[in-house]
């Protein structure tokens, strides 16, 4: 019978697991899950690169697309350049990255458990307004800054329109680091890649 099966089941874990169903559970929520996600990604990230790039991959036509839009077909060649910067970097860093950030938020905020009901409501709430201010401040930072630099070429300054492209490599390029240290294979203990 199905109880007789499950008594001999638990009698077998108790006893690999030092008499004990409760040492069993923790092992196989913390030890074994870790290993199982380690062993699935690899990374810091919860879901591989590939796998959140699909989920993401969609803005990608939508910001590239819009440097043909009416609003940058009068822009000067530097800004429709610094927009292409930044399209191919949110698009292929900047979304990934928070996407694994808002998991890894979420994951923090469903282990807490004094996290219930309205309070848990308020917390993903925030996670959603913190990962939404942070990508609106590197909107800005990122596309704006340089497209700024690209139309009004401030020269009592020195900086010249042409300075916007390699402004925006350098502020893009900060996206790049975070996506690689984000989603780059762990070390092991002995230093074999896994």
């Amino acid at each position: 019978s199905v109880e007789s099966d499950r008594r001999v089941i638990y009698d077998g874990i108790k006893e690999l697991f030092d008499g004990s169903l409760d040492n069993f559970n923790k092992e196989v929520r913390t030890t074994l899950k870790a290993a199982a996600m380690h062993s699935l990604t690899g990374q810091k990230a919860m879901l591989p690169y590939r796998a959140i790039v699909w989920q993401v991959l969609s803005a990608f036509p939508s910001a590239l697309g819009a440097t043909l839009s009416e609003d940058f077909s009068d822009c000067p060649l530097y800004r429709r350049v610094t927009f292409c910067i930044y399209a191919v970097t949110y698009s292929f860093c900047g979304l990934p990255v928070l996407a694994a950030l808002a998991m890894e938020l979420g994951k923090r905020l469903a282990a807490n458990p004094r996290l219930a009901g309205a309070r848990a409501v308020f917390a993903y709430l925030g996670v959603g307004f913190l990962l939404a201010a942070m990508a609106d401040a590197w909107g800005y930072l990122a596309s704006k800054f340089p497209g700024w630099i690209a139309e009004s070429s401030i020269a009592e300054y020195g900086v010249k329109d042409w300075h916007a492209v390699p402004i925006a490599i350098c502020i893009n390029s900060l996206a790049w680091v975070a996506a690689v240290w984000a989603f780059r294979p762990r070390s092991r203990a002995d230093g074999a890649h896994v």
